[in-house]
């Protein structure tokens, strides 16, 4: 049994075979701090999604551990290297996305500059509830 991991997006057109019956198709999550051993697993992301979390004591939380955590991602192999080689892979990550895959959805290519600037746009407004004429906004800003 072989396993292939990663993420594609394939032309459709150059398919030759669906890999009906060969190859399975499976949804792979990020690795969850508990996955990676800094959580006690008190509280569940799932069940906060879905309204069920209790409060909970989990002790006091470094500003500096959960900047880290979030540089570091959901990716395994960035749990035990140092932050400056771990913050590498969501850069190359966000970079692929708007240098490849943004491209390769519909064979368009697109402004790579407006592409950055909508994405730091959308991470700007992460917990609040963006507009498009906010998000056209920030992309036509030259200082954004």
């Amino acid at each position: 049994m072989l396993f292939f991991t990663g993420s594609s997006t394939p032309n459709r057109k150059d398919i030759k075979h669906s890999g009906a019956g060969r190859i399975a198709r499976i949804h792979m999550l990020p690795m969850s701090l508990y996955e990676a051993g800094y959580s006690d697993g008190k509280i569940s992301l799932k069940d906060i999604c879905y309204g069920k979390a209790d409060d909970v004591m989990t002790g006091e939380v470094d500003l500096k551990n959960l900047i880290d955590f979030i540089l570091r991602g959901g990716w395994p192999d960035n749990i035990d290297i140092p932050l400056s080689a771990a913050s590498l892979v969501p850069k190359q990550y966000v970079e692929a996305i708007i240098t490849d895959d943004s491209a390769r959805i519909d064979g368009v290519q697109r402004d790579t500059l407006k592409m950055r600037r909508l994405l730091k746009s959308l991470a700007r407004n992460e917990i609040t509830t963006a507009t498009n004429r906010t998000l056209i906004r920030d992309i036509k800003l030259r200082t954004f």
